[in-house]
């Protein structure tokens, strides 16, 4: 149980800082990568920003991928 705690936390952090890199870019005006282009139009159509989508679509996309593995 406590290495679940730990690496759940490992995971946090790492989508946490995944999302901040990604909102840097887009504020630096370096561009969208075609991941990130999801949560940016949904952040011009939501009231929740792109940080908080960004984090919410890896999310997502992650338990996709862990129902997909388990069948």
């Amino acid at each position: 149980m406590k290495n679940m705690i730990y690496r759940l936390g490992i995971y946090i952090i790492g989508v946490i800082s995944v999302s901040l890199g990604i909102v840097l870019c887009v504020k630096c005006e370096l561009g969208v990568s075609p991941i990130s282009s999801i949560p940016y139009v949904l952040g011009y159509l939501t009231p929740l920003t792109f940080g908080t989508l960004t984090m919410l679509f890896h999310f997502c996309n992650s338990m996709i991928q862990y129902i997909l593995e388990k069948s």
